[in-house]
């Protein structure tokens, strides 16, 4: 394996490793209580001061909303998109399509099992089904790529916002009744809570809002895919001109419309146009900045190793995340649900995070390959794949 490919690995895995840090960030809300599904998040957590915040709620959730809410899955989308060319390209192009194909079901199965089983805001089970869509532009052309990708972001937008702007009154709404049958719920036996999950896991597969969840998921996939076609990351020296082209352009955009909609005052209308132009944008911008600061590092950082460490385990530390999640908060576990101020919260994701950056790196020591990914990549060849460092 040359040089630049070595390089271009241990960059995209920092990457996807630093993204699990953002898509724990958001995702412990849901976690913690049913608020971030059924309203009130903002209500409820300044209740919660009173049990010991140290940091203004109202900040945090707004630290939460413009530098990580809708901006690390698609960061992750734009990872997978790549890593389905890297694998695309490695080999004849009907036996790549064909070991995808059987990749992405076996994706579905396993978002299926941790959607219904541990956290119903499983992601996995989206990226099974954009997967399968995007495949079929793996031989599209770079031009018809972008104007695939753009069109997909920006023409649902349009049409999401002016519809939601016709009922933004109507908008701000609370379901008190939901939250206390979901709050008694997580709180009790594990019947009770795989009864709730369900509910709130086929909430989330609603075909409305898979839809919307895969016209904001499949652009970043088709902007992946252009990334690793043009293999930017291979020199960045060379590209480094078009690449602060892209930081700059993408830093506008987020700024535009991530923290614009706060300027009205009931912005709920804006909530989709937030999430789907201003969260792709912010992802496609830590993308390059993470990738020009990565390479301003030497590969044998400790910081790019520990990152890394996390990204090639990607697929098990976010179900080790949900475990975590599961065990620390549900009735089953701590019990901790609906009892944290947002300040501990965070405290949660950094003693996580961390835990996770120093047990990947050691881990890696000794095996090849996480318990996930070497299941997963088993179940994909069909035959028992090594585990251990030879």
């Amino acid at each position: 394996m040359n040089a630049p490919t070595k390089n271009r690995i241990i960059s995209v895995d920092a990457i996807r490793g630093f993204s699990l840090f953002g898509i724990l960030v958001v995702n412990i809300l849901s976690f913690h209580s049913p608020h971030f599904v059924y309203g009130g998040k903002q209500s409820f957590y300044e209740t919660m001061a009173t049990n010991g915040e140290i940091v203004d709620s109202s900040l945090i959730l707004t630290v939460i909303d413009l530098f990580f809410q809708a901006s690390f899955y698609p960061l992750f989308s734009l990872l997978f998109g790549i890593g389905l060319w890297i694998m695309y390209e490695k080999r004849d192009s009907l036996e790549a399509k064909r070991i995808l194909i059987k990749r992405m079901f076996i994706l579905m199965g396993i978002g299926l099992l941790h959607g219904i089983f541990i956290w119903y805001g499983d992601i996995l089970f989206s990226y099974s089904i954009v997967g399968l869509i995007a495949i079929r532009f793996l031989q599209v052309s770079i031009k018809k790529l972008l104007i695939w990708a753009i069109s997909l972001l920006a023409v649902p937008t349009i049409l999401f916002t002016l519809a939601a702007y016709s009922v933004r009154e109507q908008m701000v709404v609370v379901y008190e009744h939901e939250i206390n049958k979901a709050t008694e719920a997580y709180r009790g036996t594990y019947s009770e809570i795989f009864q709730q999950n369900l509910s709130d896991w086929l909430l989330m597969v609603d075909p409305i809002q898979l839809l919307l969840t895969v016209m904001t998921i499949l652009p970043m996939f088709l902007f992946g895919i252009i990334i690793g076609r043009l293999r930017l990351f291979d020199d960045v020296k060379k590209y480094k001109q078009m690449i602060w082209r892209i930081i700059g352009v993408t830093f506008v955009i987020a700024v535009v419309f991530k923290a614009g909609p706060y300027l009205f005052e009931n912005k709920m209308w804006l909530n989709f146009m937030q999430d789907s132009i201003g969260g792709s944008a912010s992802a496609i911008f830590y993308f390059f900045a993470l990738l020009m600061l990565l390479t301003s590092l030497q590969k044998t950082s400790i910081l790019v190793k520990l990152f890394s460490s996390v990204g090639r385990l990607s697929l098990s530390n976010y179900l080790l995340q949900s475990i975590i999640g599961f065990w620390l908060f549900y009735g089953v576990g701590m019990n901790l649900y609906g009892t944290q101020p947002l300040s501990k919260l965070m405290l949660f994701v950094v003693i996580i995070y961390f835990i996770q950056l120093v047990v990947s790196y050691f881990f890696l020591k000794k095996f090849r390959i996480g318990p996930f990914e070497w299941l997963y990549r088993s179940l994909t060849y069909g035959k028992i794949m090594g585990f251990k460092e030879k």
